[in-house]
């Protein structure tokens, strides 16, 4: 663990001296979960004590550079478990379908001069005409369309919408929209994110 957090990786790297060049291993850390934690070192699992939350534990496995899953972590709230876990999985599938679905029209729209990006998501067999009654918002005409039930059915779940916002986030984009719209009865996905500019940082500008 110390090799990991001392190292020169890129990953780990996150340990800093103090003033007097000191380093606090567990800063922010309670005694309470501390001593669950060095349960690791000795059987390998970490039992989740009463009345810690287990976003903190995952907090301080995070820190810890400690692996979090269902192999190591054992507690009595399997409901914040699974929805922890979920939350886990939901990101490396969002980021699996931003690579393989999502970033390839931003792509498109960033080549074609645009600066922004509008995407609907609709299931394999779904068709959207519009029409006369149901005419397209403004802007609907450019709206590109991504034919996917696995990725309609990903983004039934606020959560994980809100996994997607993050990752998206975290990604440099900007005004990022995410939710569900009916059109003409129909139940629609749709993804905006506007702004495709750089965001600088004060050491970016010196």
């Amino acid at each position: 663990m110390l090799g990991r957090m001392f190292g020169s990786g890129r990953e780990h790297n996150f340990t800093r001296p103090n003033e007097k060049g000191e380093f606090e291993v567990a800063e922010g850390i309670s005694s309470t979960v501390f001593r669950a934690i060095l349960d690791y070192y000795r059987s390998g699992v970490i039992r989740c004590p009463d009345g810690i939350s287990i976003p903190e534990l995952r907090e301080a496995c995070d820190y810890l550079c400690i692996s979090f899953d269902y192999s190591t972590i054992k507690c009595r709230d399997l409901s914040a478990l699974m929805h922890e876990l979920s939350n886990d999985g939901a990101r490396r599938q969002f980021e699996a379908y931003l690579e393989e679905m999502v970033l390839p029209l931003m792509v498109a729209s960033a080549q074609s001069g645009e600066r922004e990006c509008h995407i609907v998501v609709l299931t394999d067999d779904d068709v959207v005409d519009w029409d006369e009654e149901y005419p397209p918002q403004m802007g609907e005409e450019y709206s590109q369309i991504i034919y996917s039930t696995k990725l309609y059915r990903f983004f039934k779940y606020i959560e994980n919408r809100d996994v997607a916002k993050s990752v998206l986030k975290e990604r440099g984009l900007k005004k990022i929209r995410l939710g569900i719209e009916v059109h003409g009865g129909r139940r629609l996905q749709r993804l905006t994110c506007t702004e495709f500019k750089p965001q600088y940082t004060e050491d970016s500008k010196a």
